[in-house]
């Protein structure tokens, strides 16, 4: 259902729900991330949310970055961080991406949207919201909440 809100454990099952192989958003490469930031900005101009959308990035619970289903630290080369993470009030241990693209870290029981991906390495083609695009050999299908 467009235009739900989540904690960032209820959005990341909900992704579950969706399929059992989704979860949140997760950017690995560079072609993850412009298409992400141009997907993100086309949103924008449609949805009014105050803030954007739950991401898988986490710092919880070890302090160092990861998206939710890789073990290795996230590449944050590929994170547009805007003067963040600033874990204002040592709170916020969760990161979503704005309609600007860039990353913000938030308490993670603050209620937004979410992205939730499935992917799979058959034959490249990506779905989001009906459209279909080509990500290198990385099938992704992007639900945005």
């Amino acid at each position: 259902d467009e235009g739900q809100m989540f904690t960032w454990v209820e959005a990341r099952e909900n992704c579950m729900v969706q399929h059992p192989d989704a979860d949140l958003l997760s950017i690995e490469s560079q072609e993850e991330r412009d298409f992400i930031r141009d997907m993100t900005g086309s949103f924008s101009l449609r949805r009014k949310r105050p803030v954007g959308w739950w991401t898988g990035l986490t710092d919880l619970p070890s302090g160092t970055w990861r998206w939710n289903n890789i073990p290795n630290p996230a590449d944050l080369n590929l994170v547009d961080w805007n003067q963040e993470p600033n874990s204002y009030g040592s709170e916020e241990y969760c990161a979503a991406i704005h309609y600007d693209s860039t990353f913000h870290d938030h308490g993670c029981e603050y209620r937004i949207g979410s992205i939730c991906q499935k992917k799979d390495n058959a034959n490249g083609v990506t779905t989001v919201a009906g459209s279909i695009f080509t990500i290198a050999t990385t099938i992704l299908t992007i639900n945005i909440f």
